[in-house]
This record gives C-alpha cells, sequence and structure tokens, in this order.
C-alpha cells in the first residue's frame, strides 16, 4: 500500500491520536545506500562458514560472498544464506495485529520468529511476501528474526521461470524488509478503479471486521482538497470485501503527459471511531485495446515508445534504492520515451512509483522465460502477490503473462481477479487480447503484421542491441513504418543498459558475460550510445519539417513543426535558439547570439509555424540551432542547421614555386617548408613531411573498396598555375584524381570515380594512419557521435572535439568512441602526437573515416560470428577515409539489409562520384 511508503512512523507515536494508523518498523534499509546490517554466514562459495554481518537488502555476492552465475550456466552455485537480527517489540503491541514483510528475496525463504516459522517457505525471488506473526512476537521484549535463504530453489519450475534466462543471477535478501503493526481490526488491502469520467470503485478487504463496521473513502487532489467520498457497510463475515463506489466531476485525468495523482484516503470505522485508515495513490484513466485501431487511453490514441528494462547497477545488482529507479525513469524519459516493459519479472515498488509521478507507461511482468513457466499453484500465488502491489499504480497499462513463452495460461484469468480495471494480458512474443507483441520482426514482416485488423501490432522486444548496433540502427525505416499505420502500438527496444556486474571476486571488473548482456542502448553504469540521441530525435514530441535539409536561401525564421503528443498542446512547451561562430584552427570563436521564441498554438496532432526572431546579421555566423523544452523545462531535441555555404574551391596560395625532384620510382616536392613523397607507379603519396616531422599519413588515396579499383594507371606530374601537379588517371576512364602541391606547402585534391555496377557498403578514398599515432581529432560537421547508413539521426552540426580512445566491446565503456565514420564534415583537425593534419572538404555530404573499431575477443560466452559480422560491418582498407557512401550496421540477430531501405548497401551504379579536399600540415603538438 502507498501508505507503506512513509517509513519513518516513530514507533512512539502509538498513542490514541495515531491508533488508526499503520506503525512500521523498518528491519532493512530502503536500498544499498542505507542498508542495515544483518549477522549472515553462506554455505557454499567465498567466505562459506565464515560469521559475519551483511548489508540489508543487498545480493551477497556484491559483498564478497558464493559465487557468480549467469542465467544461461549450466550448473549453479547452491547456496544457502542465512540471515539474523534482532529488533525490539514495543509493549503497546500487545493487542494489536503484527505481521512481517519481505518486498523480495531470492529465491526460496524459510522465516522463523523467536526459533518458530513464521509461515511456509517463500518461493519466487521478485514478489513481496508477508506473514502474520502476532502470535510469535514477544511485546516488550526482544526478538530475533532468521531468515534462510536458497539461491537455487528448490521448486524446478521456479528455477526455470525465473534463473534458467538470459540475465545474471543472485542470492540474497535484496529488497526492504519491515514490520507492520496495525489494529486488531483492519484494512488489509485496497483495490482501485478510476475511469477517466470520474467514476470511481475502492474494493476493500477487511480483516477482523465487527458487525456494523463500515468503510469510508474520501478522495483527495495533489493539493489535498476533497475531490470526492463515498462509504459503504462492511460485510457480514470478520474478513470481506467491501466495495466503495463513487464519482468525481471533472477529475485531472492520468497520461504520460499529464501524470494527474489522486489519493484514497480509505477509513474503517465503528461508530464514530477511525479503526483503521490507509491511503493509496492512483490516477483516473481508461485504457482499451481496439484492434484495427491501435491503443487508446482516455479516449485518445497512443503510441507507446519505449524499451525494456532490467533493475539493475554494476556495484549493487539488483538491489537499489529509490534515486536509482528515479534515475531511470528520468534517464528514459530524456530520450523521449514514454514506455517501460518491466522485463523479466515485476520492479521495485519505487519504480512504479516514479513511472506514475513522472508519467511513463508500464507493462508490469509475472516472470517465466522461453517456454519455462511457473507450475499453476505456485504461478497462481505470485500473480496474486504481483497484482494486489501493483494494481493501484495507473501506469500500469497491461500485465504480462512471463515471457517468449514462458506463459502458463492457466494464470490468463488470474490477473482479473485482484484487478478492478481488468487490465489486459499480454504474452510478449505472441498473439494475446488482441495485441500482436512479436518479436524481431524485419522491415518486410513489420509492414504485413499492421496489415492484420484483428490485433494491434505491438512488438516487446525490437531492434536487439549489441554494442553499437540495434537500437537507433534501421529506426527511422522502422517507426516511419509503423506511425503511419493505425495499427501499429508502438514498440519497445531490447534493451535499456548493458547488463554488466561489478565482480568482487575480479577486483571490480565489469562482466556482462560475452555476448549475452552488452545489448544496452546505455552501458552499465548509463554510458550513451549514440543510439541514445537517434531515438532522442526520432521520437521528439516536436519535429521540424526542415531538419536534416538545407535552410531556404530566403528562410526568413519560419519553422514548419507538428506535434507528436498525444494530449498536450505545443503551447506547454519553450523554444529557445542560438547562432554560434566557430573557431578556425588557431583563431577565435564562439557563441555570437541566442535568444526564446515564442511556442506556437498547436494541438496534439497538428501542425504549425514556430517564428524564431533572427538578428539582422544572422547570416553570417556558422550555424543556428533551436531546441525544444518540455512543459518540465527538459530538453526534447535541438535542430541545427549550417549557414554558411559549402565552398566550391579554396583561397589562392602564394610563395616561391614549388620543388621537384625524382629518383627512382619517386617524385619529392618541395614547398613551403614541407616535402612530399609521390609514387611514379600508381601516383599515391608516399609521405609527408612538415618543419622536419614526418606525418602519419600515407599510401592514398585509394579507391575503396578495392574491388572499385583498377591495376592500370597513368601518372604524370608538372607545373600547374597554382603550383605542381600530380595527376592519376585510369586506362579505362573510370577515375581520375589531381594532387596540387601549392606554394605554401598546402595540398588540394581533385578526385573523380565512378560507382561500381554492384552495390557496395561504402565508397571513397582511403590512405593509412597507424592508430598508434591517432591523439586527437577537431571537427567541424555533424556529432559528437558517428554514424551509419541507417542510423543518420541524433546528430547536430557543430565544432566537435575527440581525444582518441579504443574501447573493448563489452569490457570498456568510452562514450563517444572516437573511432567510426562522421557526417557532413566539412573541417577536420587530425593530430598525431608530434604534428597536426588539417583537411577542408568542399564535397558535400562528405563522411570522414577515422580507425577501425575494435572487435571483442573470440573467447568470451557467447560469441557468434554472425552476431559480431552484423554489428561490425566492413570499413575500408587503411585507417583515415573520405567517404561519399558508409555501411549500414545491423542488430544482434539481423543483418542491416532486413531492417529497410536505409539498411541496403549502396547503389552508386554509373554516378560519377568526385571530391575536393584541402590538406594544410603542421608540425609540433595540437592546439586546441
Amino acid at each position: 500500500m502507498h501508505a507503506f511508503r512513509a517509513a519513518g512512523i516513530a514507533l512512539a507515536m502509538a498513542s490514541a491520536a495515531w491508533a488508526a494508523e499503520t506503525e512500521i518498523l523498518p528491519l532493512s534499509g530502503s536500498g544499498p545506500d542505507d542498508a542495515v546490517p544483518w549477522e549472515f554466514s553462506v554455505t557454499a562459495g567465498r567466505r562459506a562458514g565464515e560469521r559475519a554481518t551483511i548489508p540489508v537488502p543487498s545480493q551477497w555476492e556484491q559483498h564478497g560472498f558464493g559465487s557468480y552465475n549467469y542465467g544461461h550456466d549450466k550448473a549453479k552455485s547452491a547456496e544457502r544464506g542465512l540471515y539474523r537480527r534482532s529488533f525490539h517489540a514495543p509493549a503497546a503491541w500487545a493487542g494489536r495485529r503484527v505481521r512481517l514483510v519481505f518486498e523480495g528475496v531470492m529465491t526460496d525463504a524459510a522465516v522463523t520468529l523467536n526459533g518458530r516459522s513464521a509461515g511456509p517457505r517463500h518461493q519466487g525471488g521478485f514478489y513481496p511476501f508477508a506473514f502474520d506473526v502476532t502470535d510469535l512476537v514477544a511485546c516488550g521484549a526482544s526478538n530475533t528474526i532468521e531468515v534462510a535463504v536458497d539461491k537455487v530453489s528448490a521448486n524446478p519450475r521456479v528455477e526455470d521461470a525465473e534463473r534458467i534466462a538470459d540475465y545474471w543471477v543472485f542470492g540474497g535478501i535484496f529488497r526492504p524488509v519491515r514490520i507492520e503493526v496495525l489494529p486488531d481490526s483492519f484494512v488489509d488491502h485496497v483495490a482501485i478503479r478510476a475511469e477517466a469520467d470520474g467514476a470511481f470503485e475502492a474494493h476493500v478487504r477487511l480483516q477482523r471486521a465487527a458487525p456494523g463496521d463500515r468503510v469510508a473513502v474520501r478522495i483527495l487532489d495533489a493539493a489535498g482538497a476533497v475531490a470526492g467520498a463515498g462509504e459503504a457497510a462492511g460485510g457480514p463475515a470478520a474478513a470481506s470485501a467491501v466495495v466503495v463506489s463513487t464519482r468525481v466531476a471533472a477529475p485531472k485525468a492520468w497520461t504520460a503527459e499529464t501524470p494527474a495523482l489522486y489519493t484514497a484516503e480509505v477509513e474503517l470505522r465503528r461508530g464514530a471511531q477511525v479503526v483503521h485508515r490507509v491511503r493509496e495513490r492512483f490516477g483516473f484513466r481508461t485504457f482499451e485495446v481496439r484492434p484495427g485501431a491501435g491503443l487508446f487511453l482516455n479516449g485518445t490514441r497512443v503510441l507507446l515508445k519505449g524499451t525494456c528494462r532490467h533493475a539493475f547497477r554494476p556495484a549493487t545488482g539488483r538491489c537499489l534504492g529509490r534515486a536509482d529507479n528515479i534515475e531511470d525513469v528520468r534517464l528514459m524519459k530524456s530520450m523521449n520515451m514514454n514506455a517501460v516493459r518491466c522485463s523479466h519479472y515485476p520492479p521495485d515498488r519505487p519504480f512504479l512509483e516514479a513511472c506514475d509521478e513522472l508519467g511513463l507507461y508500464v507493462l508490469d511482468e509475472l516472470a517465466g522465460w522461453q517456454k519455462e513457466p511457473y507450475d499453476t499453484a505456485t504461478g497462481a500465488r505470485l500473480v496474486r502477490e504481483m497484482v494486489e502491489r501493483d494494481v493501484n499504480h495507473p501506469s500500469v497499462l497491461f500485465w504480462d503473462n512471463g515471457n517468449e513463452g514462458g506463459w502458463n495460461t492457466d494464470l490468463d484469468d488470474d490477473f482479473a481477479l485482484y484487478d478492478p480495471r481488468k487490465r489486459p494480458v499480454l504474452h510478449p512474443w505472441d498473439k494475446h487480447s488482441g495485441v500482436d507483441t512479436d518479436h524481431y520482426e524485419g522491415f518486410a514482416s513489420v509492414a504485413k503484421k499492421l496489415q492484420d485488423p484483428t490485433h494491434v501490432f505491438l512488438p516487446t522486444e525490437h531492434l536487439h542491441g549489441l554494442y553499437d548496433g540495434g537500437h537507433g540502427a534501421g529506426m527511422a525505416d522502422h517507426w516511419g513504418l509503423m506511425k503511419g499505420s493505425p495499427n501499429c502500438g508502438g514498440l519497445f527496444f531490447w534493451v535499456f543498459a548493458d547488463e554488466g556486474i561489478a565482480r568482487t571476486d575480479r577486483g571490480g571488473a565489469i562482466d556482462v558475460d560475452g555476448l549475452h548482456a552488452p545489448d544496452g542502448i546505455v552501458g552499465p553504469n548509463h554510458e550513451p550510445e549514440g543510439s541514445v540521441f537517434t531515438v532522442s530525435e526520432l521520437w521528439s514530441p516536436v519535429q521540424v519539417a526542415q531538419a536534416r535539409r538545407p535552410l531556404p536561401a530566403d528562410f526568413d525564421g519560419a519553422l514548419s513543426v507538428s506535434n507528436e503528443y498525444s494530449f498536450l498542446n505545443l503551447s506547454r512547451c519553450r523554444f529557445a535558439w542560438r547562432l554560434d561562430s566557430f573557431a578556425r584552427p588557431g583563431g577565435k570563436g564562439g557563441r555570437a547570439a541566442e535568444g526564446t521564441s515564442e511556442a506556437p498554438d498547436v494541438p496534439p496532432g497538428g501542425k504549425g509555424t514556430l517564428r524564431i526572431p533572427l538578428p539582422a546579421d544572422w547570416r553570417t555566423h556558422d550555424a543556428l540551432s533551436v531546441t525544444a523544452k518540455g512543459p518540465d523545462g527538459a530538453d526534447l531535441w535541438t535542430w541545427s542547421w549550417p549557414l554558411q555555404p559549402l565552398s566550391e574551391g579554396f583561397d589562392a596560395a602564394s610563395g616561391p614555386a614549388p620543388k621537384v625532384t625524382e629518383s627512382g620510382d619517386e617524385i619529392a616536392i618541395e614547398a613551403g617548408g614541407h616535402r612530399f613523397v609521390f609514387d611514379r607507379k600508381d601516383g599515391r603519396l608516399r609521405s609527408v613531411e612538415a618543419g622536419g616531422a614526418r606525418l602519419p599519413l600515407a599510401n592514398g588515396p585509394r579507391i575503396a573498396p578495392a574491388a572499385a579499383a583498377i591495376s592500370t594507371v597513368k601518372v604524370a606530374h608538372g607545373p600547374a598555375k597554382d603550383g605542381h601537379e600530380v595527376t592519376v588517371r585510369a586506362a579505362d576512364g573510370s577515375s581520375d584524381l589531381r594532387w596540387l602541391v601549392r606554394p605554401d606547402g598546402s595540398l588540394q585534391l581533385d578526385a573523380r570515380a565512378r560507382g561500381p555496377a554492384a552495390p557496395v557498403p561504402f565508397f571513397g578514398l582511403t590512405f593509412d594512419w597507424p592508430e598508434a599515432r591517432m591523439k586527437s581529432v577537431e571537427w567541424l560537421g555533424e556529432g559528437p557521435y558517428r554514424v551509419w547508413k541507417n542510423r543518420m539521426h541524433g546528430t547536430r552540426f557543430g565544432l566537435f572535439r575527440r581525444d582518441y580512445n579504443d574501447p573493448v566491446p563489452g569490457e570498456s565503456w568510452i562514450q563517444p568512441e572516437f573511432k567510426g565514420c562522421y557526417a557532413g564534415v566539412r573541417r577536420a583537425t587530425l593530430a598525431a602526437p608530434d604534428a597536426t593534419m588539417t583537411v577542408e572538404s568542399a564535397t558535400p555530404d562528405l563522411f570522414l573515416r577515422l580507425g577501425t573499431p575494435r572487435k571483442p575477443r573470440e573467447d568470451v560466452p557467447g560469441w557468434s560470428k554472425k552476431a559480431i559480422e552484423n554489428v561490425f560491418p566492413p570499413l575500408p582498407d587503411g585507417d583515415v577515409s573520405f567517404l561519399a557512401a558508409i555501411p549500414p550496421i545491423g542488430t544482434k540477430f539481423s543483418k542491416p539489409d532486413d531492417g529497410g531501405a536505409s539498411g541496403k548497401p549502396n547503389s552508386l551504379a554509373g554516378r560519377d562520384v568526385t571530391f575536393r579536399l584541402l590538406f594544410r600540415f603542421e608540425a609540433g603538438s595540437p592546439r586546441h
């Protein structure tokens, strides 16, 4: 119950004024940050038999006890943790009911109080359970609780449903423990049905009620004002169910965009006396599945834009505090998500409270793994424990009965026994309740499923992540198709975060079990991958029609915007604009001007115009950016545009004419204190020296892929108007290039290459520059993250800098990554330890490729050649490339071409691709 959150009620408040309230005695902390020590020992693994203490709640592996197991491990360590702690029970508890409550224990728990069993062993690690210990507690004395926790369940069906799974499995009392002290007659449970039209029912279960007792309900709004009230007589039995009905006029409806909450104050009354009082928080809302039309909340169609989520932190496993849960919700919302699937088990109570408060739609899930569901007797008990705990959260739209075949269909009807809202029940991966939740369908299959009028298509796992693959890769194609269909309910990515545990047996090294768990859109400590920003842009509730297109010559500050909120007018948002002037290498620059724009009046689903009050000199700046902020002030997305046209050529250079010497198979040209050596046979640049320092750039340009190049070329050199040129022409006319060594020591490259007849993963020019001599890069273009052909969204135009990094996938997390392809590059300075190269581009839509992302080690669990090929696309030979076309990236299970048009290889047949670049070289350490 919501009242149980008030864990700080002092025991001294057992006076008459407080006799109606439930008293709470915490026996543990609320999470890792305030955990309370209990006596502890473990029977196997590390520190077996050692008498020690352990914080509660926690996972015992994270405190040096026992052994680690991933769910896929065939043999798991059968450990028993023995917990013990004492507490004092005040004499004032005499005559009252005392209940011992556990929020979650992995996996089987046998509990005694003062040496006597508190009740049957509880099996099921993710569910709350309680014992009435009134007859066991010694009032006015010290009491001792002992809990024997078996990590491996004695029930093989529980073991299969919860622990033969694709996640880490632990042991321990990992959620809070408390004592509840209640009146002898009390309100045992409240389940609320509150509809958007104001209809209200409180289904109240009483214990030990007396004849003539009544139940009264007051409904309070967020300010504490009374919005409604109702009353009903208790039943004739001491344990009875009472329904209190009323109606609230024009309530504020709950949605993820408008999370309006109310409180039901429920009282058991005996004449004029309030015997017991509890409070439940809830929201007025009505949810419907309409096959052929979509999902509807309060009569309005909604699209669920979400991710699957495991409750997890590297340092603490599945033991989380309230702040951790709030952080997860805020991070999802910062990606413009509005939904979460609580895979593959019910979450912590504070997580659902945060979803209610901040606004996130929830799929709440009973555990059950891939054709391994609970047995019916156990499952029926766990359904009740889960639903009775979570029933009043307005954020919960669906119940999930297991995962990917892990459902016991005998339990489907049980959810409604405890849920007066009768929420629909899903079978994630299958069709049920009018919803098709099939997983990991390709683009063509998604299109087909959207034509089925008998089911709303809502994939509960989609675009499976692995390292930098999945999630945002192919999302623009998939989401563009899905959001345009009336029969789409949304989608859920797999998965929110890499599940990496900081192993205490390995000095805190993070372990994602090889290829099994590095699937997140963020890393184990929430390091954001590039897809975070792709998702944020594509799911922004504000969309700008001119995004990712050049502003027209007659642009007057008017931007066409569309409102993709379901319930909010854009007038609730705020808009800010900024003009930037960027520094040239060695120069100064910075923010030039900024301001705000009046938010347009655009209803949900509508279109309108946002007007930017640009100053008269706005065209003199380098970039315009516009940021939309939601009603809570958080950024939704920032769009940006370059303001200066791309140069068609470069300023003329001055200085003495270049000096040329030939020796053997080399052409050496000196100018402006620089020396360039070209190969006389193929015309490639062999080496560059500047001020006595030899730069790493060499052996190029080569046409990439190599199959697109030919071996027969004609090389010539001679004086030119602006310096000395070296020309290279293919005998079949398929390519030609011209090097121009200019008097000031700069080097201009003009190249043309005919597109290959067959589709290719990439196309352009490539050079060698050993990664060992890459120190940093600064570039003017799209950033700060790298892109793939099917993941172009999520960047902005600006000036960015990155130090070289080389993370090992699944072992180290450094974001943004250095290596990969960067879009729309107009200028870049690549630094070696002792020299720099600055490249200016007069080539539209140029991609700069730096290095080759490292692949994971092959000796890790779950290694799959197919998966690695999917998410590590081919890149050109060499290390630094200037490309007109780049490869797409796949998902863990799919090649990129299964994800829509942007995932297909590049078709350039019959097209001449041109490049114009100017290189400048400088000796010495880079200056940034």
